[in-house]
């Protein structure tokens, strides 16, 4: 995997400096384990992917930042709005939930409004769990994952088929065109378990509705219930127009989780109860494969990652932006950012026929890349130009919160 992930760095780091001679709209480059990149994740860490920053760093500065559109074709480095760590000073185990949950409230009017919920457990019992906005039920985004990874588990463990079992590619329910699977021709054959390492590492959308059509939406959704992840459903693939679990508590048929949920289903898996042991041991392999997300941004180089996020972008209900880790197989953190309004053109003032034939030009090069050099992963860029929603915000308090809850985790309190 450290050879795979330093592939990784040297040709995302060859293919940046071929597309920043080109670029000159807004792009979305999703790296191999599935992130937003703005190629900080490729660049900064060629030998870990998981902090950028150092142990003894508490936010980023000028490194940190997202790839904008410039008239003039010049890349415009842009700093993410986050407080500082003197805002956390003093947070003990004692008040680490009423301070956070404070800071919740002011990251929610940052962010447009947005609900922010935050779960916490200690696998090895030293801190107290807590749960702020305990309750909510939001999007589920690709978070939503991790259960399909769970239910599938538990069925070959049941019997019902194995790891190596081979589906044949039909592009019955795809998403995006970027997706791996979607690359593939119908008709080609993938493993269970590639299309569980595509769905988890790379988030894969096809792979996940191949996955979740093939272990059932009802059995995945019972085994939730089993392991007392009572508020999430995966009421419908991951792709429109197809029917929808209806409940009396999901009765829009939304994929819908909370905060809690995740956490208890993370928790589950790193104390081998989701599944047998070796499903479990399988599926923190998985978990660990990526380089985190926002939740590990703060931490130290060593710190040891195994995750999922999940994002969605909606110009009229708002964004979704969640990351469920576990940190160095001591604690379970998630946090859910929903309904984020804080939506910015990048295209405004622009001529939207010019930049759709920009973004084209934009796809070959990446297309002619790929069949260059035959990497064994694949870097994918949204093709169509669209209003989006920001989520530098987002990402900045979930990694706030999570050094917070690091340092009072590892040192007792956070200190200046």
């Amino acid at each position: 995997m450290d050879k795979l992930r330093h592939l990784i760095w040297k040709f995302g780091t060859k293919l940046k400096n071929i597309l920043e001679k080109e670029i000159i709209s807004p792009l979305t480059l999703d790296s191999f384990f599935g992130e937003p990149s703005d190629f900080r994740y490729l660049l900064d860490k060629p030998t870990n992917f998981r902090s950028s920053i150092s142990s003894d760093s508490w936010q980023p500065e000028s490194n940190i930042h997202t790839l904008k559109y410039n008239p003039n074709g010049q890349f415009l480095r842009q700093k993410r709005d986050i407080q500082s760590r003197d805002d956390f000073a003093g947070t003990n185990q004692e008040n680490i939930e009423e301070v956070l949950n404070s800071k919740l409230e002011s990251y929610s009017d940052s962010l447009g409004g947005a609900i922010v919920s935050a779960s916490f457990h200690d696998l090895h019992g030293k801190m107290p769990d807590f749960h702020i906005n305990q309750g909510h039920k939001g999007w589920s985004a690709s978070v939503i994952k991790i259960p399909v990874m769970v239910a599938v588990m538990r069925a070959i463990d049941e019997g019902n088929f194995k790891l190596s079992d081979e589906l044949v590619v039909d592009h019955k329910y795809p998403l995006e065109s970027y997706d791996f699977v979607t690359q593939m021709d119908e008709g080609e054959t993938i493993s269970i378990k590639e299309l569980m390492d595509h769905m988890m590492v790379i988030s894969d959308n096809e792979a996940t509705n191949m996955l979740a059509d093939h272990v059932g939406l009802r059995y995945l959704n019972s085994t939730m219930q089993e392991l007392g992840a009572t508020n999430t459903m995966l009421a419908h693939l991951l792709t429109a127009d197809v029917p929808r679990i209806i409940t009396d508590w999901n009765p829009e048929g939304s994929n819908l989780t909370t905060a809690e949920d995740l956490t208890k289903l993370l928790t589950s898996i790193y104390t081998n109860n989701a599944a047998s042991r070796k499903s479990c041991k399988h599926m923190r392999n998985v978990l660990e494969t990526g380089m985190g997300g926002p939740l590990a941004q703060y931490l130290p180089r060593e710190t040891i990652i195994g995750n999922k996020i999940g994002y969605i972008t909606d110009p009229f209900a708002g964004s979704d932006h969640h990351d469920a880790s576990v940190i160095n197989r001591d604690y379970v953190l998630t946090v859910m950012c929903n309904q984020i309004k804080h939506c910015i053109n990048p295209f405004e003032g622009l001529d939207f026929d010019e930049v759709t034939e920009h973004w084209k030009k934009i796809k070959k090069t990446l297309d002619n890349y790929h069949q260059e050099n035959d990497l064994p992963f694949y870097f994918t860029l949204f093709a169509e130009p669209h209003a989006h929603f920001k989520l530098g915000g987002s990402s900045g308090a979930m990694a706030n919160i999570s050094k917070v809850v690091h340092d009072v985790y590892y040192n007792g309190e956070v200190k200046l």
